[in-house]
């Protein structure tokens, strides 16, 4: 273990601007260091002027980290460092005074957000609360090569809190090395199966090369040149299946390998990968420079995944409209619940555990509301965890989540209504929600065409509607349909799910060879 001094880089009194850095770590390679400090304000040279290092309150929320939007952070301690390798990053309590909290930041930046009414940081990529008896250790990172900053800052609790304290801290940071593929970057989910797409590098600055893999390392496509162009297109016509899938941005003339592996040597500069838009890419794209040096800069590696909807959901209707601020909640359920949310292709967006340390019930607020669209909300108790691909599971960790009554409250057009379900240990409930531009009373799904391949035994149907999609088209014989007819609600028996118009539906093998045989299309 080696202990660093600290490095004095700015002397203002507080101020509420950006971030300001008070303590310089330099370079951290593999290993231990331990650092120690404040987030009171501490005066280290009387001057004149007076030099003082903490005590500053320059954000009071982070940005893309599923906080709770009413809990406010305040007095920090800001320590710069740099890695020069892909590193894990840990930090273990050493000593704790107060209630700090520890902000890994990629950039100084803050903003004020008019949505929250207080300055919020831009640039968090990680946190650790360390809030066990020491020694506690928390991974918080994986990272790139690169500067970063670690903020402590002292937790203030919920809005309207008068009387802010401050923390001290000893920890060690930890800097263990991390492989390439831990460095990619997650585009979440970007498809529904079976779905056709895209994938391009148009607006990159330099000649490049694509490889798509499995999550087992096997390259199943790339492409160097599109047609009468340097960038590189790849084409999905047909979808892929559900699953976790790797994109390798590289130089042009390239040889890709399996298990991700690209010779040296590629064009770099500025890179541009484009792909379907999704809840936490509405643009579609991802896009940063590379220098040449060593082999994980020079290629950037994406994952992304391709889902399948949740087969059984609660339809909740129309709940908002586009950029109207509303929540849903589980207030009045008899158990701990934990919710999260995710957009039609399966990518996860946010979650709640409890809504305060008193009240163990889950709630989402969505300020200034959602894009028009559907979202999918999944319920469960205690402690289940998220992560794309509408994946919703009791954590690791675990040997049974809460199980009971559940109320579920959600707006409606016009009010507020509840749904009242059981959940049994392990187990979650899936619900599905639309955002709107207006309300519509009388949508309708509407089939303009549909043919017939005997040879491939597949139907391909088209159809208009004013919902949103997806939707899932059902097949069944003249029987089932008969008896479908004499129960309200009931469905024939499922043939594709998550699809939009057109979409191509092969016959059960059960119903091959049925006189006749009728689709239905669904939400």
């Amino acid at each position: 273990m080696r202990v660093l001094p600290f490095l004095l880089l700015t002397s203002s009194l507080w101020s509420h601007a950006d971030y300001q850095v008070d303590a310089n770590l330099g370079v951290l390679t593999p290993g231990v260091v331990q650092v120690s400090g404040t987030t009171a304000a501490v005066e280290i040279d009387p001057g004149p002027p007076p030099v003082v290092i903490g005590g500053r309150n320059n954000a009071s929320f982070a940005r893309g980290l599923a906080l709770v939007e009413t809990l406010n952070w305040g007095n920090e301690f800001v320590m710069q460092f740099e890695v020069k390798e892909p590193s894990i990053i840990s930090l273990t309590s050493i000593t704790i005074e107060g209630d700090p909290d520890f902000f890994l930041l990629e950039s100084l930046a803050t903003e004020f957000d008019p949505n929250l009414s207080k300055e919020v940081a831009t640039g968090a990529i990680g946190l650790a609360y360390l809030d066990g008896e020491p020694p506690t250790t928390e991974t918080i990172a994986t990272i790139r090569p690169g500067v970063y900053y670690l903020s402590v800052e002292n937790f203030d609790g919920p809005d309207g809190n008068l009387t802010p304290g401050d923390s001290s801290f000893s920890i060690g940071i930890s800097i263990n090395s991390a492989s390439r593929q831990s460095l990619a970057i997650d585009l979440g989910a970007i498809a529904l199966t079976n779905e056709p797409f895209t994938l391009d590098t148009a607006g990159s600055a330099f000649d490049t090369a694509v490889a798509v893999y499995d999550q087992d390392g096997q390259l199943l496509t790339q492409n160097d040149n599109a047609p009468n162009s340097t960038h590189s297109l790849v084409t999905f016509d047909q979808g892929l299946p559900n699953g976790l899938y790797f994109v390798v941005l590289a130089g042009g003339d390239v040889s890709f390998g399996p298990n991700l592996v690209v010779t040296p040597g590629g064009e770099t500069g500025d890179w541009v990968l484009n792909f379907p838009p999704n809840g936490n890419y509405p643009s579609g794209s991802e896009q940063k420079a590379t220098a040449s040096g060593s082999e994980d800069t020079e290629s950037p590696i994406f994952f992304f995944t391709v889902s399948s909807p949740p087969i059984d959901w609660i339809d909740l209707g129309q709940v908002a409209l586009v950029d109207e601020v509303f929540t849903i909640d589980t207030l009045g359920s008899d158990i701990d619940t934990v919710i999260g949310l995710f957009d039609r292709k399966g990518t996860f967006l946010t979650a709640n555990d409890d809504i305060s340390a008193e009240v163990l019930q889950s709630a989402l607020t969505f300020r200034p509301g959602l894009a028009a669209g559907d979202y999918f909300l999944a319920v469960g108790g205690f402690p289940t965890v998220f992560n794309d691909g509408f994946a919703a599971f009791m954590a690791p960790e675990a040997d049974t989540t809460e199980s009971g009554r559940v109320v579920l409250n959600h707006p409606e057009q016009g009010g507020v209504a509840a749904k009242n379900i059981d959940i049994a240990s392990g187990e979650q409930q899936w619900f599905r929600f639309t955002v709107v531009e207006n309300y519509s009373e009388d949508a309708e799904i509407k089939i303009v065409s549909i043919d017939f391949d005997p040879e491939a035994q597949q139907f391909t149907v088209a159809w208009e509607s004013d919902l949103p999609g997806p939707f899932n088209i059902h097949v069944g014989t003249a029987a089932e349909l008969e008896a479908a007819a004499l129960t309200p609600d009931t469905m024939l028996d499922l043939a594709l799910s998550g699809v939009n118009s057109p979409a191509v539906v092969t016959v059960p093998p059960s119903k091959q060879g049925a006189r006749q045989l009728f689709l239905q299309v669904a939400r």
